[in-house]
């Protein structure tokens, strides 16, 4: 059996171990079955664009598919277009991708540990006043991330009829100001292109606990990805 995955951050993981539910559902299903194949095309901070810059998985016959965007799609971050900028005067480093997003972990080392939190703290404060001062815009708006999730079923379902969609997970209001609001929007379009392409929907938002992500209330932990594993187990025995 050739499973697919793509997805962002959710999918692929985070730190030099990437561990994730791709890793953690082969592990299971391979007691049942030693012939599953699991092809993890995820990749850290993308959209659902990405899927069109990838050609691999044209050439393989997979038996089913699992997509996870809207996460990077529909998170809320500051608007840059607004006046006055006051994104243009942040250090360089608070400008790279999830940057102004707290860090989902911490060293064990109480020296490393301090200024980590220092820096975490500063991240995302600057988040929140970036959003209040400058307002709110998503990388990929509701429009576009509809055609494109549909475009792309297209592809997909000509070479199989078993597709998992995954929704967007819960995320700390806290740290990601109203992005929940923005998430639900996202997750009714995911629900949607969902019944249209007959695909199964797995709804992670109402799901995933808060004990299951890492600190930063956005990155599943082990917890989390065995919980998102047994939750893809239970719909892959309904499709087969």
């Amino acid at each position: 059996m050739k499973i697919a995955i793509f997805g962002d951050s959710i999918s692929e993981g985070i730190g030099s171990r990437k561990y994730n539910y791709a890793k953690e559902l082969e592990k299971i299903m391979k007691s049942d079955d030693n012939n599953i194949e699991i092809y993890n095309y995820s990749y850290t901070g993308t959209t659902i664009n990405y899927i069109f810059s990838l050609n691999e998985w044209k050439n393989i016959k997979f038996d089913l598919i699992i997509v996870a965007y809207g996460n990077v799609d529909g998170m809320l971050r500051p608007n840059l277009d607004k006046f006055p900028n006051f994104y243009k005067y942040l250090p360089k480093r608070y400008k790279k991708n999830g940057m102004l997003n707290p860090r989902p972990y911490y060293s064990k080392k109480w020296y490393k540990s301090l200024f980590q939190h220092i820096d975490s703290f500063i991240r995302w404060n600057l988040n929140r006043f970036l959003l209040k001062f400058q307002g709110e815009t998503t990388w990929v708006s509701l429009k576009e991330f509809e055609n494109k999730y549909s475009k792309i079923m297209c592809d997909f379902s000509n070479i199989t009829n078993n597709i998992i969609l995954l929704s967007t997970v819960k995320v700390s209001n806290k740290y990601f100001p109203n992005t929940n609001n923005s998430y639900v929007k996202y997750n009714e379009i995911i629900k949607r292109v969902a019944g249209k392409y007959n695909c199964i929907y797995i709804d992670l938002f109402d799901q995933i606990n808060e004990d299951e992500f890492y600190e930063d209330l956005f990155h599943p932990n082990q917890k989390g990805y065995i919980h998102i594993a047994n939750l893809l187990l239970e719909k892959i025995h309904i499709k087969h």
